[in-house]
């Protein structure tokens, strides 16, 4: 691939001592538990955290979550793309960029580009370089200033995901196979964005995971 497209590509615009985290990986690598923990941890040394998930996080992204997760309407990986660009859009210019131009301000992602990366770009086949390019114009092209990338065997995700005793969403449902190809995808990310994303083994406790994201957070 060529890597000029990464160029276009910028970290978010925010006043001193505030950034903008995403958290990654696939279902049931334990995202929405580090996050919480990030937040406590954050909280306590003084900054004011704001925590998004995508889709969702504005009230026109709460409705696209439940089209894409949960409507059993059939739509191509494109369709599938462009609701996923929609909601990020309106979460980067309703909430992201107002919230970080004050000092002391952390937002907390869970899911971001990334994501749309691994799983429409490789998961769903329209490729890395297709994704890439749609998100390479303003508001789109802000990247957070670190990823983390919670790293699970598929096999033990699914496991997991199934203790959870909940729906399946749409891409849930999907299976190991297509588990196994959005983590070939977050691969194919974090060669590209080396410096921005770091992977974190996902096979231990929340507390030693967490242990291994706290050196990449604010002080």
């Amino acid at each position: 691939m060529d890597k000029q497209i990464t160029n276009k590509f910028y970290p978010f615009p925010s006043t001193k001592n505030s950034f903008v985290f995403s958290f990654e990986g696939g279902d049931g690598t334990g995202k929405s538990t580090q996050i919480q923990l990030a937040s406590e941890y954050l909280e306590k040394k003084g900054f004011d955290v704001l925590l998004l998930r995508e889709p969702g996080g504005t009230e026109l992204g709460e409705k696209i979550r439940t089209l894409i997760l949960k409507s059993p309407i059939k739509r191509s990986a494109h369709s599938n793309l462009l609701l996923f660009l929609a909601s990020r859009s309106q979460l980067i210019t309703e909430k992201i960029l107002p919230f970080i131009q004050e000092p002391g301000r952390v937002v907390l992602l869970d899911r971001y580009i990334d994501s749309s990366l691994a799983y429409q770009g490789v998961g769903e086949d329209l490729g890395i370089e297709t994704v890439l390019s749609m998100h390479a114009h303003p508001p789109l092209h802000f990247l957070p200033h670190k990823t983390f990338l919670l790293h699970l065997d598929a096999k033990q995700a699914i496991l997991r995901r199934k203790g959870r005793q909940e729906e399946l969403d749409q891409y849930e449902i999907k299976g190991r196979e297509f588990a196994e190809k959005t983590l070939k995808g977050y691969f194919e990310c974090q060669k590209l964005f080396s410096e921005r994303i770091k992977t974190i083994e996902a096979d231990k406790t929340p507390e030693e995971i967490f242990q291994k994201i706290i050196p990449h957070l604010p002080s």
